[in-house]
C-alpha cells in the first residue's frame, strides 16, 4: 500500500498526463455532443442502425483506433483521426437519442456521469492500494468481444426486452470495471507522452459513449 505522500507524488508526477487526457478528452465529447444536438434538433439526417451500418462503422472506428495509437505520427494527426472517430460516434448516438425525450437523454448522462466518478475514484484507490490490474485487461477484453457478438446476435434475431435489458445491464457492468482498469493503467504504466495521452483520452470515451448507449437504451 502506498502511503499517502508516495500517492501524491505519482499523482503530481502524472498531472500533466491527466491534464492532457482530459482536456482532449472533453473537446471529443464537445465534437460528439455537437453532431448529437445537431442531428436531435433538425430530425432529417439520420444513420440507418442496421447490422450493416453496425459494421461499417466497427470497422472504420477499429482503423482508426489504431492511427490513433500507431507509433511515429504527430499529436495533431492523432487529434484529427481522434476528431473523425468522435464524429462517426456522434452519427450512431444520434441515431439512438432521437427516439428518446430530452428528460431521459439527461437522465442517462447524469447516470454515466455519477458512474465515471465513482470508478475512477476505485480506479485511484486500486493504485493507492498498490494493485496492478493488469490481469483485469484479458479478462474484460474477452468480455467485450463476447458483448459485441451478442449483440450482433441481437440485430439479426431480435429478442424481447428482458433479454435486452440482461444484455445492457452486462454491458454498463463491463464498461464501469472498463473505467477503474483504465484509470489503474494511466497511474500506473502511462507516461506524459503523446500517444499514452491519446490513448488514455480514447480509453474514457469509449467507456463513456458505451455506458450512455447502455444507460439510455435501459428506458426503451
Amino acid at each position: 500500500m502506498l502511503n499517502a505522500k508516495s500517492f501524491g507524488l505519482l499523482i503530481k508526477k502524472k498531472s500533466g498526463l491527466l491534464k492532457c487526457i482530459f482536456s482532449t478528452l472533453i473537446i471529443q465529447m464537445l465534437v460528439t455532443s455537437v453532431v448529437v444536438f445537431m442531428l436531435y434538433k433538425t430530425k432529417k439526417l439520420h444513420i440507418m442502425f442496421n447490422l450493416f451500418t453496425f459494421l461499417i462503422i466497427l470497422f472504420l472506428n477499429i482503423s482508426l483506433i489504431f492511427l490513433m495509437i500507431s507509433q511515429n505520427i504527430t499529436f495533431n494527426k492523432r487529434v484529427f483521426y481522434f476528431t473523425i472517430f468522435s464524429i462517426l460516434n456522434g452519427l450512431i448516438v444520434s441515431s439512438l437519442t432521437r427516439y428518446f425525450r430530452v428528460r431521459e437523454i439527461m437522465s442517462a448522462l447524469l447516470s454515466v456521469l455519477i458512474v465515471f466518478i465513482l470508478f475512477f475514484i476505485f480506479g485511484a484507490i486500486t493504485v493507492k492500494l498498490n494493485i496492478d490490474l493488469s490481469f483485469l485487461g484479458l479478462l474484460l477484453f474477452v468480455a467485450l468481444i463476447v458483448l459485441i457478438v451478442r449483440y450482433i446476435i441481437m440485430f439479426i434475431y431480435p429478442v424481447n426486452r428482458k433479454t435486452y435489458l440482461f444484455w445492457n445491464t452486462i454491458g454498463i457492468v463491463i464498461f464501469s470495471l472498463f473505467i477503474m482498469y483504465d484509470t489503474n493503467k494511466i497511474l500506473v504504466r502511462y507516461e506524459d507522452t503523446e500517444i499514452d495521452c491519446v490513448r488514455g483520452a480514447l480509453d474514457y470515451y469509449l467507456d463513456i459513449i458505451n455506458l450512455f448507449i447502455r444507460f439510455l437504451g435501459r428506458k426503451r
